[in-house]
């Protein structure tokens, strides 16, 4: 595949007011696509980018493991894991949660909460481990609870939940 230069106007980058020239890349089937470059980072710039940068680098080294992030209740429990208010303006974030049932479930199901409102709810139907990621953590509100809570699975069935990824910001 070969690139083409085909310079037959300007595009304006709009976060910039910048100009750069379009390109057009040949796909190798007879088509071409068109290729805007903007040159630089795409990513902002400046203090609080900075802030965010430092918080994502340090949630995704090694994390100390922590009692507050499993729940495994005897039989017929519901598992619940509740991470208190922060403080102002900390809010929690989770990136996964793991679960399992010994048995199937009557009634089994996951949810997330948000200071009370519900953000995560999904039916379980069978027994086994489970995991859900979330490739978007989900950010909870500053200074609220996040509860996270696997329902009783019904009479002899024992459920855990666990909290693969859970940092605060």
């Amino acid at each position: 595949m070969s690139d083409v230069t085909g310079y037959d106007r300007n595009i304006v980058v709009p976060s910039t007011g910048s100009t750069v020239p379009k390109k057009y890349h040949d796909n190798g089937d007879g088509t071409f696509a068109e290729v805007v470059y903007a040159g630089g980072s795409a990513l902002p710039t400046g203090a609080a980018t900075s802030a965010r940068q430092d918080t994502l680098n340090n949630n995704l080294g090694a994390k100390s493991a922590a009692v507050a992030d499993v729940n495994a209740p005897g039989a017929n429990a519901a598992a619940v894991i509740t991470y208190a208010a922060a403080g102002a303006g900390v809010s929690h974030v989770l990136g996964g949660v793991a679960w399992s049932y010994d048995a199937d479930p009557t009634g089994g199901r996951l949810t997330i909460t948000d200071d009370g409102n519900t953000v995560f709810d999904v039916n379980i139907t069978s027994k086994g481990p489970g995991f859900f990621t979330f490739p978007r953590p989900k950010k909870g509100t500053a200074n609220k609870a996040l509860v996270i809570t696997l329902a009783a699975g019904g009479s002899g069935v024992t459920g855990k939940v666990n909290a693969t990824s859970h940092w605060t910001e």
